[in-house]
């Protein structure tokens, strides 16, 4: 009994001291500054895709604007080597398959339109803060065709009708064809029964971690503020009972799901549901975890050495990633770069070789060459997804599973590449006569494709 006592109290203790290092923590984050996008104001660029329908929708998006604002946006097409540079708010027409740019937008995790999302004739309007590092805004106009992309367009006029040109936080979704909200996969958490969170499970705080995620997914797929509502919730009791107060019984396990968390979080923060000093706690949350013996110390002696890797370690490289990412993009946090190099030092070795530690499906495909494909993406190595090794890790999938592969991975090997044989729809999806119709096992999937967050890797039909 005493032995039980003086563990308590130790944990307790630890606990008292995490706080209070959080709260250190949170004293040493500046306020984010408000995100505004003024519509008026000199520098304004409307950036799009030079083939199909998007150089006459962004002509005349740009003629309305004028009629509105007094000013006219300057209509760039995204082949133009400085389309991206300047500070002034940046409005980007398209989709995954028809944009370089938002293409860059998908791969990095700040987007998710491609072909299953929103669906041919929806639409998505969606501010993004800073995603390229130069000070300019982007709002995303986007659709999975150029009809929803039309659509997303007037949308944007509706709302500098209704609320003036200096817009801020903006999430307007209407689905497409094929979809509908109550399909989604997502749809689940809005009954919020206690059992669908998984506070507690056998992968420490994983599934948790995973679920919160796929709440704020549900809403940024949706546009439906229930879904915030409750991510914010549960965010706010996985920060104050997993991460300070974890159970005493169980090993705490944040490590791999830390950047799951951060992507959602990074494209929600700035809705007026969340204060400064919601944004400040969370912050500091994700600062405190990557200081801590589940941060980057995960992978600080792996990343050393010139091994493949094993799963594990590529999920907590992605942690290292997109933590240091977003500490850097934020706050220009200087041990945010030293992150970003010990992800870059444990990737390595994984991105010339077909095979990393495990032999199994779960493991080799859907964790550790999953996760190297997606550091790949988000940090821009193209030369990757032309090398043998890529290659060969792909093949080795389809030719070891057959009619079963690691769909998601294949998804993302398809959209990466652009060679949509690679995911062979009929033979990567378990519902093959929904695949051929409508993508439909695929759509009710939306949300749950870990361990790329938000995305479904659908670049075509």
């Amino acid at each position: 009994m005493r032995a039980a006592h003086l563990i308590v109290a130790a944990v307790l203790m630890n606990a008292m001291t995490a706080v209070r290092a959080v709260e250190k923590t949170e004293d040493s984050l500046p306020p984010l500054p408000a995100l505004r996008l003024d519509l008026a104001k000199l520098g304004v660029r409307i950036v799009h895709p030079a083939s199909g329908e998007y150089p006459a929708i962004a002509r005349r998006l740009a003629e309305d604007l004028k009629k509105l604002t007094g000013a006219e946006p300057a209509v760039i097409g995204e082949e133009t080597p400085a389309a991206l540079t300047g500070e002034g708010p940046l409005l980007v027409l398209g989709n995954l398959m028809e944009s370089t740019t938002v293409r860059r937008l998908y791969f990095e995790a700040y987007d998710f339109t491609d072909y299953a999302f929103p669906g041919p004739g929806g639409y998505v309007l969606r501010t993004i803060r800073d995603p390229l590092r130069t000070g300019a805004h982007v709002l995303l106009i986007g659709g999975s065709d150029a009809t929803g992309v039309e659509a997303a367009a007037k949308q944007l006029i509706t709302r500098v009708h209704e609320h003036g040109t200096s817009l801020g936080y903006i999430n307007d979704v209407q689905l497409g064809k094929w979809t509908t909200a109550e399909q989604l996969s997502v749809a689940r958490f809005l009954a919020d029964d206690d059992a669908v969170w998984q506070r507690v499970g056998q992968s420490g705080s994983w599934d948790y971690m995973d679920n919160i995620a796929r709440a704020g997914t549900g809403y940024l797929r949706t546009g439906d503020e229930h879904y915030l509502k409750l991510f914010k919730r549960e965010l706010n009791r996985f920060i104050d009972q997993d991460v300070f107060n974890p159970n005493p019984e169980a090993m705490q396990m944040l490590h791999g799901r830390l950047y799951v968390l951060l992507v959602v979080w990074d494209l929600v923060q700035d809705h007026p549901l969340f204060n400064e000093v919601d944004r400040r706690k969370v912050d500091a949350m994700f600062l405190h975890v990557a200081r801590s013996a589940e941060g980057t110390e995960q992978i600080a002696k792996i990343a050393a050495t010139a091994t493949v890797r094993y799963n594990h370690h590529t999920r907590a490289g992605l942690d290292a990633f997109f933590v240091g990412r977003y500490f850097d993009r934020r706050y220009r946090l200087p041990e945010a770069k030293e992150w970003l190099a010990l992800a870059e030092k444990l990737f390595a070795p994984q991105l010339t070789s077909a095979k990393p530690v495990e032999d199994s499906w779960a493991h080799q495909w859907a964790a550790s060459l999953f996760n190297t494909l997606a550091y790949a993406l988000a940090t821009g190595r193209d030369d990757y997804v032309r090398s043998p090794a890529f290659r060969q890790a792909a093949d080795r999938a389809l030719i070891s599973y057959g009619r079963a592969p690691p769909r998601h991975y294949l998804s993302a090997c398809a959209a990466a590449t652009g060679d949509t044989a690679i995911s062979a729809s009929r033979r990567t999806c378990r519902h093959s006569r929904a695949m051929r119709r409508d993508f439909g096992s695929c759509r009710r999937a939306t949300g749950n494709s870990l361990p790329l967050p938000m995305r479904s890797c659908v670049p075509s039909r």
